[in-house]
């Protein structure tokens, strides 16, 4: 759909259309018990947590987001040479503060 489509469907930082149509590729590799991993190593599941140290399967790497029934937190993986047609990523330019 068109950027700003719906027009309710903005961030609190007035970004639009972050449920968007695409999932999105993660630098992280894919473990089924990812969470688990980090929980026995850290006691806690830790913030911004970089991920399991190797794939399984081997090769796979994370995908988020809007998984058929548009839960956002939905976790995927695939093979970064398989062509996936609904996955694509995310670019984030950081701007400088208009204050400094």
């Amino acid at each position: 759909t068109p950027v700003m489509s719906y027009p309710t469907d903005r961030s609190y930082y007035g970004v639009f259309d972050m449920a968007g149509n695409a999932r999105e590729w993660c630098a992280d590799w894919y473990a089924p018990d990812a969470h688990e991993q980090a929980l026995e190593a850290f006691g806690q599941v830790p913030r911004n947590w970089k991920g399991p140290r190797k794939a399984e399967p081997q090769f796979h790497r994370v995908i988020k987001g809007s998984d058929s029934d548009w839960a956002v937190w939905s976790r995927d993986s695939a093979s970064m040479s398989d062509r996936v047609r609904d996955v694509g990523f995310r670019c984030v330019l950081r701007v400088p503060d208009s204050d400094s």
